[in-house]
């Protein structure tokens, strides 16, 4: 399976486009994927209302370079996600906003996606789930693009390509999976029903300007230059942790991929156009997860287990946390986000939305035996 590397220094749309359009050369041509007059769904990173500067979202610049090239292809495209929250008119005006895709939108005269409606959806190839309610905007499109952000991930490690399809689930049913799912193992293996769910063409990933440390959403913008494009995007994460210096190995779903034999173990199956080595960053901050090590082979995962932990001087109470917690263990006292550990499933749901980055992750070793 190819995956292809091309450099890109900057978010200019006719110097993205360039690097696309080369890469999907490589893979035989995008009429070899997808036809004239099909209907195409951009499927983002939108995360939450975040400016495109911070690297929290895929950048704006880079789904207009898209856009035209489908448009070349007389396609018609719409962009859309399910992020964190209420999958409602309202909230997702305002994240589209924010991020910058309202106004690609008109520059384009595309659509973002309004149809909220939820539907059922059935495959005898999942593991976990034949069925799942999804959002229907993915049944509105002939072939949906997954479009992601190179970003670390507090509970997965690394989300890319495939945890990019988590966004297929409409809004807050997210929550009941983190509650079903808690494990980092068993999240993936869930990651990748949705994704096979979700059944993206291709995948491309911003990988521009990454984000590093707490991510994916609280972590610091880091320049790494490279467009990636594979028509898997499960082999397109591989490269990816590999570029930012991560063993795939201590990737959830790359590792689940594995035993599903969607990858080989030795990654023999990847063909990479183009060179890791010109791209990788050697001091790349990593997201402080759970050891995927101790929770896989030694069942240590609950005494070494990381936790969230509320930067008490940096909180405004703004009861995001407190609303987007799966378990509702956040309470709002005296202006303040408190959190009630006996509770506490460490999902990282509140230090991913926390928009003021007053939640970070801290270990606690030894806390029961």
């Amino acid at each position: 399976m190819k995956v292809i590397l091309k450099k890109c220094t900057e978010y200019d749309v006719s110097k993205i486009k360039e690097g696309i359009s080369a890469s999907l050369k490589e893979l035989g041509g995008l009429e070899k994927y997808v036809k004239p007059l099909e209907k195409v769904i951009l499927k983002v990173n939108l995360l939450t209302s975040k400016k495109p500067e911070l690297a929290a979202t895929t950048h704006p610049a880079f789904v207009e370079a898209l856009i035209e090239i489908f448009k070349e292809n007389n396609n018609e495209v719409i962009i859309a996600d399910s992020p964190g929250g209420l999958f409602i008119d309202t909230y997702l005006k305002r994240v589209y906003k924010s991020t910058g895709m309202d106004q690609i939108a008109k520059n384009q005269d595309i659509t973002l996606n309004k149809n909220y409606n939820i539907f059922d959806i059935f495959s005898n190839d999942s593991k976990l789930y034949k069925k799942m309610k999804i959002c229907s905007y993915i049944k509105d499109a002939d072939h949906i693009i997954s479009v992601s952000k190179m970003k670390t991930h507090s509970l997965m490690a690394f989300t890319g390509a495939v945890k990019n399809m988590f966004g297929v689930v409409p809004g807050l049913s997210k929550a009941n999976l983190h509650v079903q799912y808690p494990n980092m193992l068993d999240f993936g293996d869930m990651l990748l029903d949705v994704c096979n769910f979700a059944n993206p063409t291709l995948s491309f990933m911003d990988g521009i300007v990454a984000m590093e440390g707490e991510g994916p959403g609280s972590g610091d913008p880091v320049s790494m230059n490279v467009i990636l494009t594979s028509q898997s995007p499960h082999h397109l994460d591989v490269v990816a942790s590999k570029i930012i210096n991560l063993d795939p190995l201590k990737v959830p779903t790359i590792v689940k991929s594995i035993e599903r034999n969607i990858i080989k173990e030795d990654f023999s199956d990847i063909e990479v156009v183009g060179n890791i080595d010109d791209f990788k960053k050697h001091n790349f901050v990593k997201a402080k997860t759970n050891d995927i090590d101790n929770v896989s082979k030694f069942n240590l995962g609950k005494y070494f287990k990381r936790y969230p932990k509320i930067i008490t001087k940096s909180c405004i109470g703004c009861k995001i946390c407190a609303d987007i917690c799966p378990v509702k263990t956040i309470d709002i006292v005296d202006k303040k986000a408190v959190i009630n550990f006996e509770n506490c499933i460490s999902c990282f749901c509140c230090h991913e939305f926390c928009p003021e980055k007053a939640i970070t992750v801290k270990r606690r070793l030894l806390r029961k035996i």
